[in-house]
């Protein structure tokens, strides 16, 4: 008994619930539910759309204060990467698919999302700022289960924000727009890939939630992770 009343709890978990990142399954309980390549597809094009929005609207003035804060979080990934490249390897492998959060890369996760958000923030739009914060979440959620990077990809996007921030620092809207875009194609790409290997590895749900295939409703049976929940 850890003192809390259920009250709270179960709002916590219906809200959740209600914004589609758990399920209620009848006898099973409340799971992580995986989405379906559909739903995927669908969370990284409307990230693209806004991400891109917002570059453009950045790039109309550009902030000193906010290139020099991407500035910082590109150094802090470099640094990290160079110190902690091979540890970082190591946590995922240990993760094993689960999806749980492991120091090194939930550092490297906010040092990336520190990145983006601040261009986004810079575009001074609550609705866009509130809309990436969620569609990050929803993404991230099953990239960090599915997809296994290696440190080369890590190195690739360092790069990647180098060549975004230099075109946020030469004012130019279009190639940023490009950038971005191609910088979260490429992530979608990889998440569909690592989607299709698992559930083509188990047909039955994947290794960290229910299946839910195209159609609607759940369908597939839980794993034994989900089972655990």
């Amino acid at each position: 008994d850890l003192g809390v009343s259920l009250t709270p709890v179960r709002g916590a978990f219906n809200r959740l619930i209600s914004e589609g990142l758990l399920e209620h399954y009848p006898g099973l309980g409340v799971l992580v539910p995986t989405p379906s390549r559909r739903e995927i597809a669908e969370i990284y094009e409307f990230r693209e759309a806004v991400e891109c929005a917002a570059a453009a609207k950045v790039c109309e003035c550009p902030d000193p204060a906010v290139l020099d804060a991407m500035a910082a979080a590109i150094d802090l990934e470099e640094s990290m990467l160079n110190e902690h490249g091979p540890a970082m390897v190591a946590e995922m492998q240990r993760r094993n698919g689960e999806g749980s959060e492991c120091g090194l890369l939930e550092r490297w996760r906010r040092i990336d999302e520190e990145f983006h958000l601040a261009y986004i923030r810079a575009a001074r739009n609550r609705r866009m700022l509130e809309t990436v914060e969620d569609l990050r979440v929803r993404g991230q959620m099953v990239y960090e289960r599915l997809v296994e990077t290696p440190i080369e990809s890590w190195k690739h996007t360092i790069e990647e924000h180098r060549q975004i921030l230099d075109a946020f620092r030469r004012a130019d809207a279009e190639e940023a727009r490009r950038l971005i875009a191609e910088y979260i194609r490429l992530a979608c790409r990889e998440l569909l890939d690592a989607h299709e290997r698992q559930y083509m590895e188990r047909p039955y749900g994947l290794h960290s939630g229910l299946h839910r295939p195209e159609g609607n409703g759940p369908a597939g049976r839980p794993s034994a992770a989900t089972e655990r929940l």
